[in-house]
């Protein structure tokens, strides 16, 4: 039998549809298995995160409360002065005062007291009268259920949690032990107890879910509670187990490692996620992330499996589909502008969107420019100087300030939550509440400006939902600096580190470990001032965590600070813009053209 040439076309044309369609399926099920993987990672690692954050939201708040209460105490001047002179009997009622008004607020919890003159242990609750309040041991150093007090005064912290167990009465208390200091001078410790079994037993029955297992560590990596033991807590010290000794995936125990050791109970980070390899083949994804104003974690472990099965039938219903249509589709079509015209569409008005949106980015970069001060402000206040402002997107979060006074010069140096849009929104609103404030008040008091910023920012978040409130991240690190024109200089930080090079060495002066934003600071008294005398040979040198952070080299580590103060030290005879550029250049060879993880801003001056 013959075939003519319309047959022969035909035939083809339905061979090649045949081939299309048998080559579709094949493509369709070898990738659909990876897309599978990928979206139940996401999934997966959304749902452990939420998980996460309603934990954290309680535990946060759980903490930080009892921590302000007992820190106000702490930093009593009234405490303070009875603690130097125990035997006034003035100075002995103010502080019984001050005290009584906190355990009060600690809901009638006993207040442990040690002195350190005398090392006289004391204790007050609701019941202690004022003539009561009278030493019954004396601290010994040597003796072990002293130990809470000598560690916590020798302790570079403000604070120590540490734990007690009652196994007759089946409690974990924390106890929390908070230094009495002022000028660095250490008074005494004021600790109290905190019942946690009750809170966590709580919380994780409240968020039960058998995909999810929930762990408490301590600083040194210690299970403190898990959910998934009956009671959810260890009453016995010999039951105690490390997280190493529960899991053995080595990534997942790294990013613990490296996670306990940056930690400063201050205020929360980034939380990782970390997937691991069941014997089953399924997978686990954990994140880590601190507890508020302590130095506990959370870990929440979310199990993919039933998930993972659930979405493969699925997926596999919604590919046979997605194929069948695709081939009705390409058989169906004869004109090719069926095809690819609506895609070209489709380009065009996404490529007019991004248009705008990049135009839009771009006159926001103009903004954010305009907000910096020009170099006539530099010029006119110091002999040298340089800037390094390198947003990591178009725009960024750190932002710098400056204004000069008839005797001296104000300096802020800022870095806001995130980078990008944004880092930068939030950066109008810190120089907006800097100029308002500054011209209204003609002020030079540098920790009066920081308590200003904390008001404004926790006035400006508050009116978001209680919900959303309660776990705001946002704020900013900042650095205020007074220059005056005799050299004498004196500044206030949160978070902010700042190099001073006389050309012997490089003095450090570590920000305090507070956060701007996030109403932690409760009166202008708790931001500390500090002076530095002038002298000729001082460059001072203020970065944000953008460049000390940046991860590079072989191991992927953190830039730090070590090798910047290398630059500084060795380069101090050049032009403060001959320095910046070589530790400029020190940190691009260090992240290798990676990406940078944040925004960079070095700011260097000498008077």
């Amino acid at each position: 039998m013959a075939f003519n040439k319309k047959d022969k076309i035909s035939t083809s044309f339905r061979s090649l549809n045949i081939l299309f369609f048998a080559i579709a399926m094949i493509f369709m099920i070898s990738i659909m298995f990876i897309v599978l993987r990928s979206t139940s990672i996401n999934v997966a690692k959304d749902y452990a995160e939420l998980h996460s954050s309603r934990m954290l939201g309680v535990l946060n708040t759980y903490f930080s409360g009892e921590i302000a209460l007992v820190r106000k105490a702490a930093h009593s001047n009234a405490v303070i002065d009875w603690f130097d002179d125990e035997n006034n009997p003035e100075k002995k009622l103010s502080a019984y005062n001050e005290m009584m008004g906190v355990i009060n607020e600690l809901k009638g919890k006993n207040l442990y007291i040690g002195i350190e003159k005398t090392f006289s242990e004391l204790s007050v609750d609701t019941n202690t009268a004022i003539e009561d309040l009278e030493p019954f041991a004396t601290l010994k150093p040597d003796y072990y259920d002293d130990a809470w007090y000598f560690d916590c005064a020798l302790s570079e912290k403000e604070y120590q949690l540490n734990v007690d167990i009652d196994k007759v009465l089946q409690r974990k208390l924390i106890w929390l032990n908070y230094k009495v200091v002022k000028n660095d001078i250490v008074y005494g410790v004021l600790c109290t107890g905190m019942e946690f079994s009750s809170v966590i037993a709580g919380l994780f029955a409240e968020y039960d879910d058998r995909n999810v297992r929930t762990l408490v560590i301590d600083e040194n990596g210690y299970i403190q509670m898990d959910s998934a033991i009956e009671g959810y807590i260890h009453y016995s010290v010999d039951d105690r187990y490390l997280i190493a000794d529960e899991f053995h995936d080595v990534m997942f125990l790294s990013a613990i490692d490296s996670h306990l050791n940056s930690i400063d109970g201050y205020f929360n980070m980034d939380s990782p996620t970390i997937v691991l390899e069941k014997e089953s083949g399924q997978f686990q994804y954990a994140t880590i992330a601190p507890i508020n104003a302590t130095t506990w974690s959370v870990i929440t472990l979310y199990d993919s499996s039933m998930l993972f099965n659930m979405l493969a039938f699925l997926r596999l219903i919604s590919a046979m589909l997605i194929l069948f249509v695709i081939y009705i589709v390409a058989t169906s079509v004869v004109s090719q502008r069926y095809v690819f015209k609506p895609f070209e569409n489709l380009y065009e008005k996404m490529d007019q969107q991004n248009r705008t949106i990049m135009g839009s980015i771009n006159y926001a970069q103009k903004i954010q420019k305009n907000l910096l001060p020009t170099e006539s402000v530099f010029k006119a206040a110091f002999s040298d100087y340089s800037i390094i402002w390198k947003p990591r997107d178009v725009v960024g979060g750190d932002v710098y300030w400056a204004k000069n006074f008839a005797q001296g010069t104000l300096l802020c140096v800022c870095d806001c939550t995130g980078h990008g849009t944004p880092g930068a929104l939030l950066t109008t609103l810190v120089v907006s509440a800097f100029e308002d404030y500054i011209d209204e008040h003609n002020c030079t008091d540098t920790a009066g400006i920081i308590w200003n910023l904390e008001r404004r920012l926790v006035s400006v978040f508050s009116r978001e939902s209680d919900e959303d409130n309660l776990m705001n991240k946002d704020g900013c690190d900042l650095a205020v600096l007074y220059i005056a024109n005799d050299g004498n200089v004196h500044f206030s930080s949160a978070h902010t580190n700042i190099f001073v090079s006389d050309g012997k060495e490089v003095q450090q002066f570590k920000g305090q470990r507070i956060f701007v934003g996030q109403g932690l600071i409760k009166a202008a008294e708790d931001i500390k001032t500090i002076h530095i005398p002038a002298n000729p040979n001082n460059k001072f040198y203020i970065a944000s965590d953008g460049l000390t952070d940046q991860p590079g080299g072989e191991s992927a580590l953190p830039y730090g600070y070590k090798e910047i103060k290398t630059i500084i030290l060795e380069n101090h005879h050049e032009k403060q813009e001959v320095i910046s550029a070589r530790i400029w250049q020190a940190f691009e060879k260090w992240h290798d053209g990676e990406e940078r993880v944040d925004d960079v801003e070095l700011i260097t001056f000498s008077k």
